[in-house]
């Protein structure tokens, strides 16, 4: 309690000093909190619009059709498979999926789109697709109509209640064309897919595309998310080779490879701040025995140990540290929850350097108090590293020379 009680006193005895630390510490860990909550929000963002929005975790194709995603490379249902797959741990259920392009057209402009053959009510569940409808609804099983991407419907001047002609091939080169009225208008947050999904049921999409029973793919739905490499790993070990199994990471390794990229690039800019944080703890210290020399020297005389004077040093850093510590987390944790809950939006020139890159506009943070532990711990370690060579100093005080 002595010791506490007088490196608190101490510090304060140089406030200007104690400020300056305290606020370098401060401004350095609160940028950092702030660049890691952007940097894994940004993350979780690109993952749920490409992945849980879209794609799934898990899908199940006809071998090759990851490589040459054609029609004549689609599946026929086969429903032994199908309950085999239903029966592995993890696995909740199947969605189908039947994926073509087509030309879309209306009044006098046309645009090459993608065709999404789904059954809404089931993938509702997994995408809550149902969510993104921005005006009308999906059709139901069996019901001819379609529902187009926001940015296809605009450039098509195509409102819900109009029509749209449908022209492309099917299975086997068969000629697909097709009248169908625009029954909703969806939203994503990719502009990519806005600008080129068209969805249709299921069973009306192998109608247009002469492939009655047929598949692209089974989008997988998992009990756990997080287990979806060893979910791929269990099914692929029992069904056909005629089949492949493919978690998100393969079938869209740019979405990984940007994650790495640019994590690498944050783990830079954070070590640079460890590093500014680091030589402030150190020149603090190093400044404050300098100082305090000869107040040493007289305490050591009297019969003060060196190592109970290092012990004091040691609790006014670590003091100097919580203070900043505390007062950066003090700081990060409204504002985080914040721009958690209102992400930052762009709009105008970056809004349209961000739809070119795919993405869309906004800032999102994640909000994950386990990261404010992680750059706390991080930030006691640098300051007991900082102040190794400083505390060296304080054992080779020469008493007689430091009182002169």
């Amino acid at each position: 309690m002595n010791y506490t009680k007088l490196a608190w006193r101490n510090i304060w005895r140089n406030r200007k000093r104690t400020l300056i630390t305290v606020s370098s510490i401060f401004f350095a860990l609160f940028l950092a909190i702030l660049m890691r909550g952007l940097q894994l929000g940004t993350y979780d963002h690109m993952i749920k619009n490409s992945v849980e929005y879209f794609s799934g975790y898990v899908q199940i194709h006809e071998d090759g059709y990851h490589d040459d995603p054609i029609l004549d490379n689609s599946f026929f249902v086969n429903d032994s498979l199908k309950s085999v797959i239903l029966k592995q741990d993890n696995v909740v259920g199947l969605l189908p999926r039947l994926q073509a392009g087509s030309l879309i057209a209306a009044d006098n402009k046309s645009k090459p789109a993608m065709i999404m053959g789904i059954d809404a009510e089931k993938d509702n569940n997994l995408t809550k697709i149902k969510d993104k409808l921005v005006e009308g609804r999906f059709p139901k099983r069996g019901e001819p109509g379609v529902v187009l991407g926001e940015k296809l419907a605009e450039f098509l001047h195509l409102q819900v209640g109009d029509t749209a002609v449908y022209i492309g091939q099917g299975y086997h080169g068969y000629s697909a064309a097709g009248l169908y009225p625009v029954l909703g208008i969806i939203s994503y947050p990719d502009p990519r897919i806005n600008r080129q999904i068209s969805y249709m049921d299921i069973e009306i999409a192998q109608e247009y595309l002469s492939l009655n029973g047929g598949l692209s793919a089974w989008v997988v739905m998992l009990e756990d998310n997080e287990l979806y490499k060893e979910t791929t790993a269990q099914i692929r070990s029992i069904i056909p080779e005629d089949y492949e199994v493919m978690h998100w990471e393969t079938m869209s390794p740019e979405i990984m490879q940007g994650i790495e990229a640019d994590n690498a690039s944050g783990m830079i800019i954070l070590m640079i701040l460890y590093i500014v944080i680091g030589f402030g703890i150190f020149g603090t210290v190093l400044m404050m025995i300098a100082e305090r020399k000869k107040e040493f020297a007289i305490m050591v005389s009297v019969g003060m140990q060196k190592t109970k004077l290092a012990i004091l040093v040691t609790i006014e850093t670590l003091f100097i540290v919580f203070v900043g510590v505390i007062l950066a987390i003090g700081a990060g944790i409204p504002v985080m929850y914040y721009l958690h809950l209102n992400p930052l939006r762009f709009s105008g020139e970056i809004e349209a350097i961000f739809e070119t890159y795919g993405m869309e506009p906004i800032m999102p943070i994640a909000w994950e108090p386990g990261y404010f532990y992680g750059q706390t711990a991080v930030v006691i370690i640098i300051a007991l590293l900082a102040i190794t060579y400083p505390l060296l100093s304080v054992f080779k005080i020469d008493v007689s020379k430091a009182i002169r």
